[in-house]
């Protein structure tokens, strides 16, 4: 089955025929400039569908995520953490002292994926 697609937006100047015709709706939301991280909810709230995937525009998809939907059957939310190298952050977590950081500072969600079912509850 072919997963609809749904592109949510503030610039529909920027929104051709040929982009358009990428998705099954496209859906402008009026009075934004330049959505920022805390616009995602409204974004997220504007999805047609009940189950829904939300993807910044910087992700590329290279299989299947139909899949995914059916994690919702057992959970409500799917998010990742924030991406990061250990090696990047190894001599910080293992130093002693205000320097160091811990392993739950790096536990930040990322939230340009996001699976969610809109339900009542």
């Amino acid at each position: 089955p072919r997963t609809p697609v749904a592109l949510v937006t503030d610039a529909e100047d920027n929104i051709n025929a040929s982009v358009a015709a990428m998705f099954d709706q496209v859906i402008v939301q009026e009075g934004k400039v330049h959505v920022s991280w805390g616009d995602v909810i409204p974004a997220v709230l504007a999805s047609p569908w009940r189950r829904s995937l939300f993807l910044d525009l910087d992700v590329k998809i290279c299989e299947d995520v139909e899949h995914m939907f059916g994690w919702l059957d057992n959970y409500e939310i799917g998010l990742v953490l924030e991406p990061f190298l250990f090696s990047h952050v190894k001599g910080a977590l293992l130093r002693d002292g205000p320097q160091a950081i811990t392993w739950n500072s790096l536990n930040n969600w990322n939230t340009g994926m996001l699976l969610y079912d809109n339900n009542p509850r």
